[in-house]
């Protein structure tokens, strides 16, 4: 399907209709009638004015654009060259180029015109651009919602491919080879309810959760920190998957990825809420750990799914990915092999001082382990 609409003329989306029963024509919401005025001419003839309220301009994912907020919608649109869009309000129209309404009143941000500005990275010569794209791609598509959980790489495998066409390394399960470092600081905003039936990918890959997932450090730009320092503690040797069907990019089942990384012991140590004086109870919830590395606790930590009773002995190390910030969670799932599942991303920002930074650093050791 992501041929027919990378080579489609034109697309139509029924962007402001909530399921396919709805038709797209019928549902612009004009409210010319409601707003009708007679004006009256120096000679004395009247005439009709029409007025309707002020639209408010959203090309992003609203209540006023429904279609857009499923996840495979979101390569159709990126793929199609040109799409005349039915909204609630009005008709709008996108291309690689721009984003036009109906009314005439919009001036866009890139923000808001996620298909111009992905087509500009694209485009550009400058190819440094893309690992910090598909990141953005990331963030942007993981938030949609999808009828089957097992469609979260198939999904987005159109796009994949338009990124491997012009970046010829191997993607695995949602990253890339030449990035796989950074590409491996990704983060939850909620943890998934763990399912061992559930097998969408391995754990490192942001495939294996659900829900919206970020990159800390990534602005509007998508421009990480420039002071990454990756590949001085950790580096990817070797990665084998087992795929589950003839397409290689928009493939499902498991990977193994063999790594040299700076490895330091951690404890997770349990929150306490203060649930009388929170002023959004519910939302704590989401968060149940923290985690410390020697002395040191993380300035923020984010379970990947909700821990069991197993993922609470003392088996749990770190991963140290960057000096500055990131380190991945990973607890011991077979000793002999030293093979290793994440469970979680921790990040450093406000370190008491750089003696304490050194301290926990120091403890660590270099070790070859193994990710699935």
């Amino acid at each position: 399907m992501a041929a027919i609409y990378q080579n489609a003329y034109v697309t139509l989306a029924a962007t402001g209709s909530s399921v396919s029963d709805d038709g797209f024509v019928s549902n612009i919401e004009t409210g010319n009638t409601e707003h009708q005025f007679i004006g009256i001419s120096p000679d004395g003839t009247k005439y009709p004015v029409y007025a309707r309220p002020k639209l408010r301009h959203s090309f992003t994912v609203d209540d006023k654009s429904p279609l857009l907020k499923r996840g495979w919608v979101y390569q159709e649109r990126l793929l199609s060259p040109r799409i005349l869009h039915f909204g609630s309000q009005e008709l709008w129209w996108e291309c690689n180029k721009t984003c036009e309404c109906e009314c005439g009143h919009y001036w866009g941000e890139y923000m808001d015109m996620p298909k111009e500005f992905h087509h500009s990275v694209l485009a550009s010569p400058n190819l440094d651009r893309l690992p910090q794209r598909w990141r953005c791609v990331v963030e942007e598509y993981s938030q949609l919602n999808l009828t089957r959980k097992s469609d979260r790489l198939p999904a987005l495998s159109g796009i994949a491919k338009q990124f491997h066409r012009i970046r010829p390394c191997r993607y695995l399960f949602g990253l890339w080879e030449d990035t796989l470092v950074e590409d491996l600081c990704w983060t939850t905003y909620h943890p998934s309810i763990y399912q061992s039936t559930d097998k969408r990918g391995p754990s490192w890959s942001w495939v294996s959760v659900d829900g919206a997932v970020g990159y800390p450090g990534n602005d509007q730009l998508c421009i990480l920190p420039v002071h990454f320092q990756g590949d001085k503690y950790c580096r990817a040797l070797n990665a084998q998957w087992t795929s589950t069907g003839l397409d290689t990019i928009g493939k499902i089942g498991s990977g193994a990825l063999l790594i040299s990384a700076w490895i330091v012991h951690a404890i997770l140590l349990p929150i306490q809420y203060d649930f009388a004086h929170a002023a959004h109870p519910k939302s704590v919830l989401s968060r149940q750990y923290n985690i410390r590395a020697s002395n040191v606790i993380a300035s923020s930590f984010m379970e990947d799914h909700l821990l069991s009773e197993s993922d609470k002995v003392d088996r749990t190390i770190f991963c140290i990915l960057d000096e500055e910030d990131y380190a991945i969670a990973l607890k011991c799932i077979d000793s002999a092999n030293n093979a290793f599942e994440r469970i979680g991303f921790a990040t450093w920002t406000n370190r008491e001082s750089v003696s304490q930074e050194r301290e926990w650093h120091s403890e660590g050791q270099q070790q070859l382990i193994t990710l699935v």
